[in-house]
């Protein structure tokens, strides 16, 4: 049986068979068509010290769909005030959100409208913090680092998401590794993840 694996975050452009992807863009960077590809970008709070020029974006936009990574972070960036910015004026675009978080969970589910499709990569693992994310309607996505400390429990499978980030590990061992925690086939889990990977970038609200 052919498996398709999704990777709900990635910085790897390049088409892999048997592999839907969400790939993140820099703001006017190109975006080839390829099967299999979907893209997203955004300024990731890493770069919001430099000039943001929204007309990139939005020329982007008839070829997004998601925007991100967008966040905040409270170690590196602009300063945070001027993050929540540059955050708030990627909300205006009412697309599906790819959120980068460190140390601001609250400073960003005050601010997301609802409803909002939000997918928060990496997404923290303490648990508290996972159950406030959760609880807003959230998909949360980790790799194969944050499983290793991760409660399995806490996150319901139709809220996960997985991802290779900008690791160069293939899509598949991260299924491999995450069928195990859950302690379900992996055919049960690409299932799960590809009707999670429809609603969160290619349904409607």
């Amino acid at each position: 049986m052919t498996r398709t694996f999704y990777d709900f975050h990635t910085h790897n452009p390049e088409p892999v068979s048997g592999v839907v992807k969400m790939v993140n863009i820099e703001p006017g960077a190109p975006s080839p068509k390829h099967d299999g590809i979907f893209y997203s970008s955004g300024v990731h709070p890493w770069r919001t010290a430099a000039a943001f020029n929204p007309a990139l974006l939005q020329e982007m936009l008839p070829r997004l769909t998601a925007i991100g990574e967008t966040g905040l972070d409270r170690l590196r960036g602009a300063p945070l005030p001027e993050q929540i910015k540059i955050f708030e004026q990627h909300l205006k675009y009412q697309m599906p959100l790819i959120i980068h978080n460190v140390r601001c969970t609250a400073e960003i589910l005050h601010r997301l409208p609802n409803p909002v499709r939000t997918l928060w990569h990496r997404a923290p693992t303490k648990p508290s913090t996972l159950q406030q994310i959760i609880a807003a309607g959230s998909t949360v996505s980790f790799g194969q680092n944050e499983l290793r400390h991760l409660d399995p429990t806490i996150v319901p499978l139709n809220r996960l998401g997985l991802e290779t980030d900008d690791f160069d590990i293939p899509i598949d061992k991260v299924y491999q590794d995450a069928a195990e925690l859950w302690r379900i086939p992996i055919d049960q889990l690409t299932r799960q993840l590809q009707i999670n990977f429809t609603n969160l970038y290619l349904s409607t609200l």
